[in-house]
């Protein structure tokens, strides 16, 4: 699987893995919960980057 295959897969999987956890999980620390949060915002970031990279790009005439 490519880079690109896999940033698809990974920000089409976050509506239903959210989900999933918020119902699974109780409360947990904000210890925990905030590298995690950082994390994930990090790797959707670079995921959305890998995507935008092998957009068509838009000519301004």
């Amino acid at each position: 699987m490519d880079k690109r295959s896999l940033s698809y897969v990974y920000l089409c999987s976050i509506p239903v893995l959210t989900f999933v956890f918020a119902f699974t999980t109780g409360h947990i620390s904000y210890k925990l919960y905030i590298p995690i949060w950082l994390l994930n915002f990090c790797i959707m970031a670079l995921a959305t980057w890998t995507l935008s990279k092998s957009a068509p790009k838009e000519k301004n005439s």
